[in-house]
C-alpha cells in the first residue's frame, strides 16, 4: 500500500518518520529499496544481513520475483506513482507497466507482486485505486492481475483477483496443486480505531478468487510470504517499522514469532526502519528486498521519535 504513516497519523497515533510507518510523510528523494541475504543457515532463524548498494531509489513497496533465473524486480516508483519493472541489477528506474489500461484516467496501481504460475507465466498482482485517495481506506480499490511472458508486455485479466474493499498489499503463494492463496491487508473499519489485518482468498491464478473466512495475522500488513520446507513463512512490518515474521503448517493457522527479526544494516548506514518485504528463493539461496527512507527527517518529527523510542524501550 502506499504505506501507513498517513494512516497511523490519521487515526492519531503518535509514530513518526523515525520509523518505517511514516514512510509516505517523507519526501520521495528518501525512499530506496534495499536486497538482503539471511544472517543464519536458515531464512526463519538468524535474521537478515543487508548487501550492497540499494537496487533502486526512489521506490517502495518492492516485490522480487525470477523467471528463468532472472531476477525481476518491481516497485511504485516514488515520483511518478507508477508500477516500475527492471533488473535489480541495473542502475536507473526501470520502466513503467503497461497494465492493460488498468493504471490510466482515474486509477492509479500500487503494491506489486509476482509470481511464476505453473504453467511458467509470470503474473502480477496489484492495488487498483482511485487518483488521490489512500488505497487502504477507500472502499472503491481492489485486487487486479495482469500476465506476461516476458515481463514487459502484459494482458490485464478481465476479472478483478478479489473486488472487495479496502484490501492492499497483495501478496500470493501458489500452492502445490496450481491453486493459489492471496493474503491481503485489510482496515477493518468496522473496529474502533480501525485494525490491521491479513486475511486470505484461493482460487486459480488469473481467475476470480474466493474469500476464506478467518483473520490469518491480527496487526499485521504489507506481508510476503513463501513455502519453506514445507510450511508458509511470512514476514511482514509492524508499526513501528520492525520486521516481523509468522510461520504456518497449512497457510491458514499461524503462530507470529514473539520478537521482531534483526535486520542488519551496512556499516554506517543511517537508515529509518523498514517496510513492505519482498521475499522469494532464487538460484543462489533466499533474498528479501525492503523499503527504507534514508535521513533526514522532519525536524517536528524528533519529538514523536523520542516517543517512539520510549514505546519501544518499554516493549522490550
Amino acid at each position: 500500500m502506499l504505506g501507513l504513516g498517513a494512516l497511523q497519523l490519521g487515526l492519531g497515533d503518535r509514530r513518526s518518520g523515525r520509523f518505517a510507518a511514516a514512510l509516505p510523510m517523507l519526501p520521495a528523494d528518501h525512499r530506496l529499496v534495499l536486497r538482503a541475504v539471511p544472517a543464519g543457515a536458515h531464512p526463519a532463524a538468524g535474521g537478515w544481513r543487508v548487501e550492497g548498494p540499494p537496487v533502486a531509489m526512489l521506490a517502495d513497496t518492492p516485490d522480487l520475483v525470477y523467471r528463468d533465473g532472472k531476477p525481476l524486480l518491481f516497485v511504485l516508483h516514488a515520483r511518478t506513482d507508477r508500477i516500475h519493472g527492471k533488473d535489480p541489477r541495473d542502475p536507473g528506474d526501470g520502466e513503467p507497466l503497461v497494465l492493460g489500461g488498468a493504471c490510466q484516467g482515474d486509477w492509479i496501481c500500487v503494491d506489486p507482486a509476482a509470481i511464476v504460475d505453473a504453467d511458467g507465466v509470470l503474473r502480477l498482482y496489484f492495488v487498483q485505486s482511485p487518483v488521490g485517495v489512500d488505497p487502504a481506506v477507500d472502499g472503491a480499490t481492489r485486487v487486479r492481475s495482469a500476465a506476461s511472458t516476458d515481463g514487459r508486455t502484459w494482458a490485464l485479466d478481465p476479472a478483478p483477483a478479489l473486488d472487495l474493499p479496502n484490501r492492499v498489499d497483495p501478496d500470493p503463494v501458489l500452492l502445490p496443486d496450481g491453486r493459489l492463496r492471496l493474503y491481503t491487508t485489510h482496515l477493518r473499519q468496522d473496529v474502533p480505531g480501525g485494525a490491521l489485518v491479513v486475511e486470505s482468498a484461493i482460487g486459480r491464478p488469473g481467475a476470480p478468487l474466493a474469500p476464506e473466512p478467518g483473520v490469518r495475522i491480527p496487526q499485521a500488513s504489507a506481508t510476503s510470504s513463501a513455502v519453506v520446507e514445507g510450511e508458509v513463512l511470512t514476514l511482514y512490518h509492524d508499526i513501528l517499522g520492525r520486521l516481523r515474521q509468522a510461520r504456518s503448517p497449512d497457510g491458514l493457522r499461524f503462530t507470529v514469532d514473539p520478537h521482531p527479526v534483526p535486520v542488519a544494516l551496512p556499516s554506517g548506514a543511517r537508515l529509518l526502519g523498514t517496510e513492505a518485504p519482498g521475499l522469494v528463493q532464487g538460484p543462489a539461496g533466499w533474498e528479501l528486498v525492503l523499503s527504507t527512507v534514508e535521513e533526514p527527517w522532519w525536524p517536528w518529527n524528533e519529538v514523536a521519535a523520542r516517543l517512539v523510542e520510549r514505546d519501544l524501550r518499554r516493549q522490550q
